[in-house]
C-alpha cells in the first residue's frame, strides 16, 4: 500500500511539475536530446582529413 502510494504521489508530482511550466520542460528537453543525437550524427559523419606538407618543417 505504501509502495502504491508513492508511486500515485510520484507520478502526480511530475504531472503537476510539468504542467506549470506550461509543457516547455518537456519540450526543452527533448529539443537538447535531438540537438546532442544531431551533434552525433555530424561528428560521425564527418570525415577526417589528414594535411601532409611535403616534408618541410
Amino acid at each position: 500500500m505504501i509502495k502504491l502510494s508513492k508511486k500515485i504521489f510520484a507520478i502526480s508530482s511530475i504531472t503537476i511539475l510539468l504542467a506549470s511550466c506550461g509543457g516547455h520542460g518537456v519540450c526543452d528537453a527533448y529539443s537538447y536530446y535531438e540537438y546532442k543525437k544531431e551533434a552525433k550524427e555530424i561528428k560521425q559523419a564527418t570525415p577526417e582529413t589528414n594535411h601532409i606538407e611535403n616534408g618541410t618543417i
